[in-house]
């Protein structure tokens, strides 16, 4: 009787030795996350967050029980992520108590009277990432406190804020070049070098401090992507030709860019589900108004994945210009081809298809067309 099931137990095992096999040939590894916060004077609930990949971010959930509390995963590799503790009842007031870490292969522990104070014992990425932020912090709450002050100072006192902001943001970059420079293979390098793939102003400074990776951070996927995001920057700066592209509008009939050939048009990356994408659509429906008679065009590429959400969101904010989308989300031919990665994005070309301007928010739209477009 003990050993009637051993057939079962033998396959069992072996799925699960498959398993363990699939995980290390994906570069996947085990983690686990300990937490220990003294003295919770009731159960709270606990999250962590982090991004494993372009298409997933992970959520998982746990109850503080006496302030205790783990999470077990697996990672292709460490990366950084978010714990939130937040009571089991909601309350009007709440005050997250909130920490971002490394998370990494194997054990890390997490211990202290609260997540944003705690000590976090885990691996050398988090290491490198604390000795990081110790260097950093003062800068980083320094670009902060500047940003806010240019968007909320008179016009007359502006530029002095502004001075102050960009010197702020100079001596941020100097300490991240910095740390990369004597942390070449620390995948906090690799990630501080993301953070300035997906909008590079600047190509020749980021070729600059992509090039202080060591050559295994670059042959890596995610320094792979960086690379291709440098060069379409380059391929796709003001001056260049636009990446030519045919998709689909709701109808299912194919429109190409090279239709509009002879007008300015704007090619807008955006999404139903997208909260910062509706902040423009104000802006692009008044550009569209007072242009659309006079050789300009809007070409929408949605980054939804379902029809029906795409479909609804096109009615229900009335939009009258051209929508495009293949319902591959965030793997849009186009977005890919464009490489979008964060959303609103746009570039705007003249009638001979040459780029001229990129990512133009709010009122900025209706003054470069004023500028380009005769609208007398």
């Amino acid at each position: 009787m003990k050993y009637r099931n051993l057939p079962q137990l033998k396959k069992l095992t072996l799925l699960f030795s498959l398993l363990l096999a699939f995980m290390a040939a994906q570069g996947q590894q085990k983690y686990t996350v300990r937490v220990k916060i003294e003295g919770l004077q009731s159960e709270m609930k606990a999250y962590l967050q982090y991004r494993a990949t372009k298409e997933l971010f992970v959520k998982d959930s746990a109850i503080a029980k006496n302030g205790t509390f783990r999470f077990n995963g697996i990672s292709g590799r460490p990366l950084k992520a978010t714990l939130l503790l937040l009571p089991m009842v909601p309350a009007k007031k709440i005050q997250v108590d909130s920490r971002t870490f490394y998370l990494s292969s194997g054990v890390t522990a997490i211990s202290g009277n609260n997540l944003r104070t705690a000590a976090i014992k885990g691996g050398k990425a988090q290491d490198d990432y604390m000795e990081f932020t110790e260097k950093s912090n003062t800068l980083v709450d320094s670009v902060n406190q500047y940003t806010w002050k240019v968007i909320a100072t008179s016009a007359a006192k502006k530029p002095a804020i502004q001075t102050r902001l960009d010197t702020s943001r100079a001596q941020l970059e100097k300490a991240v070049r910095s740390f990369i420079a004597a942390h070449n293979n620390s995948y906090v390098s690799l990630d501080l070098v993301g953070d300035r793939a997906f909008a590079i102003t600047d190509p020749d400074g980021f070729q600059k401090m992509y090039d202080l990776l060591s050559p295994d951070l670059k042959n890596t996927p995610d320094g792979k992507k960086y690379a291709q995001l440098l060069y379409l920057t380059r391929r796709l700066a003001i001056g260049q030709q636009a990446i030519e592209f045919t998709q689909n509008d709701p109808n299912g009939k194919p429109v190409s860019l090279a239709s509009l050939k002879g007008k300015y048009v704007l090619i807008d990356f955006w999404a139903s589900w997208c909260g910062p994408c509706r902040v423009e659509y104000p802006y692009l429906k008044k550009a569209y108004s007072k242009f659309s008679n006079k050789d300009f065009e809007i070409i929408s590429v949605s980054l939804d994945s379902k029809s029906p959400d795409w479909i609804k969101a096109i009615k229900d904010n009335g939009f009258e210009w051209t929508q495009v989308c293949d319902f591959k989300g965030f793997n849009n031919d186009v977005a890919v081809a464009y490489g979008v990665y964060a959303i609103p994005r746009s570039f705007l070309i003249d009638p001979t298809g040459k780029i001229i301007a990129k990512d133009l928010r709010n009122d900025n739209l209706i003054e470069k067309l004023n500028s380009v477009i005769k609208t007398q």
